[in-house]
């Protein structure tokens, strides 16, 4: 610890070793059983979020040199992990050093570190978020979890679409184009390279190359996630419209294979713990006449639930706000 002590650190490390049941997951967020009422006694220890988010880009960037490093496995590697005292709400998770990812990195980070690359890792010097995360998927809640936020990323415009993806590092590229003359001269001719590298022959075809990679990059590590139960098997739901404004109303179509549930106040469609429908059927297209956050789930036959296909319609009408008046008081210039 660079400041402060590993005290809770510790705390969750205990609170996860050897997989984390149900009511150890609501612990750890600071919450009672029924995962909604905090509990004062409880330190929010887990932020969900934080983890899956830092999981999920060490998998789509395919970094092994982080947390769950091949280089140095068991022990993690570029690792930062930071935690509130002042204002518990759980670790904060960050991507540090990640040279090693991207089309440089491993096609398959998925591939669990603690049972097939690290076992090891179960040790309280080597823990870092890769187990964190392996142990919390034995919660069937964490995993509901998990694949929510994977869906948002990687579908609907999500950070992790292609589309948007390849955006962004071309964006990145842009604005080091002439830095990268330099910085080609620092690492190609400062360490006995031949020939030097150099801008045109080796970094603009890096980019390339890249993006070339990231075009399939989203269903690869879907697959991947699928095949460890990390991803339903069965796809979510399909918007007609993924959000946006109307005016007066409009018409929400929602497609599956699957039974739908959905609701229109926000809420999941799907009961915590027990699993059960909670949302509306749906059976024809919904008429939307005021804003809404619309949340769907499919429910296989088999009793599978998809992740949780969101989205937030705003209705947009005559604005309630009328200038009436407008005082002027300007300041004193002497005082």
């Amino acid at each position: 610890a660079t400041d402060g002590n590993l005290n809770a650190y510790r705390d969750l490390y205990d609170l996860s070793v050897g997989g984390v049941s149900v009511s150890n997951y609501f612990r750890l967020q600071g919450l009672d059983t029924d995962g909604v009422t905090p509990v004062p006694a409880y330190t929010n220890l887990l932020d969900v979020e934080s983890l899956v988010d830092h999981m999920l880009i060490t998998f789509y960037t395919g970094d092994r040199d982080g947390a769950g490093s091949t280089f140095t496995a068991p022990r993690p590697n570029n690792y930062i992990t930071i935690f509130s005292r002042a204002d518990p709400d759980g670790f904060k998770h960050f991507e540090h050093d990640s040279e090693h990812s991207l089309n440089t990195g491993d096609s398959d980070m998925v591939l669990p570190l603690l049972h097939e690359r690290a076992p090891d890792s179960a040790n309280w010097v080597y823990f870092a978020a890769h187990y964190l995360h392996e142990m919390l998927t034995d919660c069937p809640e964490y995993v509901v979890a998990f694949g929510d936020r994977a869906h948002k990323h990687m579908f609907n415009e999500g950070v992790m679409t292609p589309l948007n993806a390849v955006s962004r590092l071309m964006s990145r590229a842009a604005e080091i184009d002439m830095a990268i003359i330099a910085e080609s001269a620092r690492w190609g001719d400062g360490n006995d390279r031949g020939p030097p590298l150099n801008k045109h022959d080796h970094w603009e075809p890096a980019v390339t190359a890249c993006a070339t990679w990231l075009q399939s990059r989203t269903p690869t590590v879907l697959a991947q996630l699928r095949g460890q139960g990390w991803y339903p098997s069965i796809d979510a739901p399909v918007f007609s419209q993924h959000g946006g404004t109307f005016t007066d109303s409009t018409q929400l179509t929602i497609s599956s294979a699957h039974t739908v549930y959905y609701t229109t106040d926000g809420s999941d469609p799907r009961q915590i713990l027990t699993g059960a429908a909670r949302g509306l059927f749906y059976a024809s297209p919904i008429t939307l006449n005021r804003s809404a956050v619309v949340k769907a789930r499919a429910l296989s036959s088999g009793g599978e639930w998809s992740a949780l296909n969101e989205a937030i319609f705003l209705r947009q009408g005559p604005s309630p706000l009328r200038i009436t008046e407008v005082m002027y008081n300007p300041r004193n210039p002497d005082g």
